[in-house]
């Protein structure tokens, strides 16, 4: 009888997932199962009272890696952070992640682009982005276009919906930028710019030019 039960509680989750989403594909069912059962997970951690000695010693364990390994490492964690904070600032918005929010910045400030045009800009594979314009369509941010030039192609344009959302979601942006100084109050984190700038260009085009390639070709390209 237990089996039937894990039925029925998928069918309600199926249920629960349709109601908020509007969507009814697989993939981004079990995408959404994922993050329902990692926030049903961290409201379970948040009943620890506090970090236990182990896990507070071991957030010391960068500190102790060689200079390119922990500035990579770093950089991570950064991320990491920042996503926690932009997703704390998409809460009550029509959008629920960083990639859609990057997604309606692309179509305003490309004018009417190609879907690929968005895809390929924000780094995403093809399905992913195909499946994030889709949802974003459904639930009325975005709609396409036949290209004047050419009538196979789609152009995209955010709606009136979309604009409101964007024009919110960038007042709650604009607060986000204070966290850079987060890095120092002497403004010397305005001096990795210039490097991250060069970074971003340079893995740009190994990303795509090179993506299907494996790890060890990609290390010789970077590093003949």
């Amino acid at each position: 009888m237990d089996k039937y039960k894990k039925v029925q509680e998928l069918i309600s989750l199926w249920d629960e997932f349709e109601s908020k989403t509007g969507c009814e594909d697989f993939s981004d069912f079990g995408r959404w199962l994922h993050g329902h059962n990692q926030n049903i997970a961290e409201r379970d951690d948040s009943k620890i009272a506090e970090i236990s000695n182990e896990a507070s010693s071991h957030l010391d364990f960068y500190k102790k890696m060689h200079d390119g390994r922990q500035f990579l490492t770093l950089l991570s964690r950064s991320s990491r952070f920042i996503d926690f904070y932009i997703k704390k600032a998409l809460e009550g918005l029509a959008i629920g992640s960083r990639l859609e929010f990057q997604f309606l910045v692309s179509i305003f400030e490309m004018q009417n682009p190609r879907k690929t045009d968005v895809i390929y800009f924000n780094l995403v594979e093809l399905s992913t982005g195909v499946e994030t314009l889709k949802r974003m369509q459904r639930n009325g941010l975005v709609s396409d276009m036949p290209d004047p030039g050419d009538k196979r192609t789609k152009r995209l344009k955010l709606t009136e919906k979309g604009k409101n959302t964007l024009s919110q979601a960038m007042e709650k942006f604009g607060m986000l930028d204070q966290l850079a100084h987060s890095f120092g109050k002497d403004g010397s984190w305005k001096g990795f710019i210039p490097s991250l700038i060069w970074f971003n260009d340079f893995h740009n085009e190994i990303y795509h030019k090179h993506k299907d390639k494996p790890f060890d070709e990609l290390m010789r390209l970077m590093f003949p």
